[in-house]
């Protein structure tokens, strides 16, 4: 904690004398947030996504109200995210486990499957894939699960087959 401590002093003098440096209030919101300072980390987050608008500030700031229980908020914030740049598979990702949380699983299997259509490292796959899995055991109707270098699959044509990809370790 004493680094985060340090961390955040130094941002707070930035900030004190020049609150128009996005960096420093996103530093500042980080610090807060890490020191459990949740109101503080959302109030300078707020100011670093006004300061500058893109996809990875937004990203953070729902980042920070999603781990501070502001689930509506969160989702807000990563579709702006997206909305100002779509190509960012990781802000497709937790807009997906946002959706999760606040229980609209149709919106996170979409998501899930953006993630993997646009995930062409392969970072984020096998996590999504087992979202999929989980949130499609929960659901009276078949949604079809994605996969980049397959067709989709449906619960139904899995079981049909005893197992497939999204199941196979």
């Amino acid at each position: 904690a004493g680094q985060y401590e340090e961390a955040m002093s130094l941002f707070q003098q930035v900030v004190d004398a020049e609150p128009s440096i996005a960096d420093a209030q996103q530093g500042l919101a980080r610090a807060l947030f890490v020191l459990g300072d949740c109101a503080g980390a959302i109030e300078h987050q707020g100011a670093a996504v006004q300061l500058l608008t893109i996809n990875g500030t937004y990203t953070v700031f729902g980042d920070i109200l999603l781990e501070c229980g502001r689930v509506d908020e969160a989702i807000v914030a990563y579709e702006t995210g997206i909305d100002l740049d779509p190509e960012v598979v990781r802000t497709h990702f937790v807009l997906a486990q946002a959706y999760m949380a606040d229980g609209r699983k149709e919106d996170a299997i979409r998501e899930f499957n953006r993630t993997i259509e646009l995930d062409s490292d392969g970072e984020f796959i096998d996590r999504s894939q087992r979202f999929l899995q989980q949130l499609q055991s929960q659901l009276p109707t078949q949604i079809p699960l994605q996969n980049p270098r397959r067709p989709p699959v449906t619960r139904a044509a899995s079981s049909a087959i005893g197992c497939c990809w999204a199941c196979s370790g």
